[in-house]
Parts: structure tokens; C-alpha cells; sequence
């Protein structure tokens, strides 16, 4: 079981602009996604960076588990334009419990549904929308007009929670979604002008705990892909009812 802690990192939404301008993130393009990667990357270092992470946009915090406490987070080398692009006064971490066995417990989630194809396995392959990808592979019980929602629901039950573990998913629901990701991904890593198109898809739901210390392990994780980009952190909260 991995000792974790919730971080909250309270950002300086024009610092952070500064920082994807000076990481030639196309300001067309921008998303938040690549800016707060280059964040946590120059603050901590890229091997140390902490995944997942959630950008909450409205209050432009972001959390993030991690290993440690924040204030034992080595930052020594980080950066100047980095590191003032944290409002350090109105940051914190805190250890997370462990649940009860049998505990129901809420959840909200940003994860990027999507399926690796035309790979030896499902870890290399080109990457395709899990929407687009069941729009080819049709069941016989599938209606004549897929539901995004539910197929994006769908992908959360059968894909995105089967690598987790600790708790039984018990209710899930699509609360929005949109695409493309984001931006000119090959570009702004100078590897020419392919665009990553990616569905950004937000659910919330209830799960029920079933081994405390596994569900630990699955919160460290996250779900799905992109974790670096600020997909697949499970944000806990009471369950409603």
C-alpha cells in the first residue's frame, strides 16, 4: 500500500499562461493539461512528478496524489517562473485515510476514454476514441444511434475501472464531454504538426470499498490514460444518500 497525500496547489492563472507561452504551447491550442504538466514537471522534476492530477479550472486549483507531504516535495532546482506560478501561501497537503471496508463513497473523475488498436497488444497501437472505436465494432444489441453518454459509461464499467481495484464501481453517470484534448501535441514537442485528438469526458458516481489498502493503491494510479495531463484523478467525496 503506497503511503499517499492530497495536494492542493493554488495557482496564478496569468503565471501559468506565462509558463505555456515560454513552453511554446500554441495560445490557439492551449489547455490546461500540457501548461500543468509543464508545471509539475519544472517544479519537481519529471521524475517526481506527481500522478494524477485534476486542474479545477472555475477556482484554478489543482490536486494531486502523491508519495509525500508537499512541504517535503524536493523543489530546490525548480525553476523561478515555475515556482511563482503557485500561490505557496494557499497551498497544502494532507495524508489520505484509508476507507472502511463496506464504506460508499462518491467519486468525480476527468478521464480520456480511449483504446489502443492495431498493436501487438493493448499497450502499443494507435490510440482512437473509445466512442468512435464501438461505432465500428457494433453489437448485435447495440441501437441504430449510439448514446455517447452511455458508451462513454460503458467504457468506464468494462475499461477504465477494470485496472483499478479496492472498491466495486455501483453507480456512474456522464456529467459532460467534449474533444478534441487539446492541442498540437507533435508540435509543441517539436516532432512535426500531427494534432492529438482525444475525448475529455467527465463522470460521477459511487463506488463501495471493498479492500481499503487495494483502493489506496488504485487512487495512487488513477484511471485510464494521460494521467500526466491531468486525466484520470479519482476525486473523493460522500456519497449522496
Amino acid at each position: 500500500m503506497p503511503n499517499l497525500h492530497l495536494w492542493r496547489l493554488a495557482l496564478d492563472p496569468a503565471r501559468l499562461a506565462a509558463i505555456a507561452r515560454e513552453q511554446r504551447i500554441p495560445v490557439s491550442d492551449e489547455d490546461h493539461g500540457y501548461a500543468g504538466h509543464a508545471l509539475l514537471c519544472g517544479l519537481f522534476g519529471k521524475e517526481r512528478t506527481p500522478k494524477p492530477w485534476h486542474l479545477d479550472e472555475r477556482r484554478m486549483v489543482l490536486w494531486a496524489y502523491a508519495p509525500l507531504a508537499l512541504d517535503d516535495a524536493e523543489r530546490t532546482h525548480a525553476d523561478p517562473l515555475f515556482h511563482v506560478a503557485v500561490r505557496w501561501e494557499h497551498s497544502a497537503s494532507r495524508p489520505m485515510p484509508l476507507l472502511k471496508t463496506g464504506q460508499r463513497v462518491g467519486f468525480d473523475l476527468r478521464a480520456c476514454p480511449v483504446v489502443r488498436h492495431g498493436g501487438r497488444d493493448q499497450q502499443t497501437g494507435s490510440e482512437h476514441d473509445y466512442l468512435l472505436w464501438r461505432e465500428v465494432r457494433r453489437r448485435p444489441d447495440d441501437p441504430a444511434n449510439l448514446d455517447p453518454l452511455g458508451i462513454y459509461a460503458e467504457w468506464l464499467a468494462e475499461r477504465g475501472w477494470k485496472a483499478a481495484s479496492g472498491a466495486v464501481l455501483t453507480a456512474a453517470q456522464v456529467t459532460g464531454w467534449s474533444k478534441p484534448m487539446g492541442g498540437n501535441v507533435n508540435a509543441w514537442r517539436g516532432r512535426g504538426d500531427g494534432r492529438l485528438r482525444l475525448p475529455d469526458v467527465r463522470f460521477t458516481g459511487v463506488v463501495t470499498v471493498s479492500d481499503p489498502a487495494a483502493l489506496q493503491t488504485s487512487l495512487a494510479r488513477g484511471i485510464g490514460r494521460h494521467r500526466a495531463f491531468g486525466f484520470g484523478m479519482l476525486l473523493l467525496k460522500p456519497a449522496a444518500g
